[in-house]
């Protein structure tokens, strides 16, 4: 019934690169407040539904997120743009 979050990422990749590509030119700033933060968000729905665990939770369903976004910074397109920002 539900997609695994590494198809989910196969299938969004080209689309988040493609934002970023287009708004990242001039819209740098809000690209990474709204949109980096409206996909987390997204996300982050997707695992409380998922997950019954996490239904009418999201502070938990954010940490959940974060434990997964540590492990695994290359498996969304933003992800890896937030690190590389971050490092340098």
């Amino acid at each position: 019934m539900y997609l695994s979050l590494e198809e989910i990422a196969k299938v969004l990749n080209p689309v988040i690169r493609g934002w970023i590509q287009y708004y990242g030119r001039f819209y740098r700033i809000e690209l990474i407040r709204k949109l980096y933060r409206y996909l987390d968000d997204r996300i982050a729905a997707w695992l409380r539904q998922k997950y019954k665990r996490l239904r009418g939770r999201r502070l938990q369903s954010w940490r959940v997120l974060a434990r997964i976004r540590s492990g695994h910074r290359d498996l969304f397109a933003h992800w890896r743009r937030v690190s590389e920002v971050a490092c340098g």
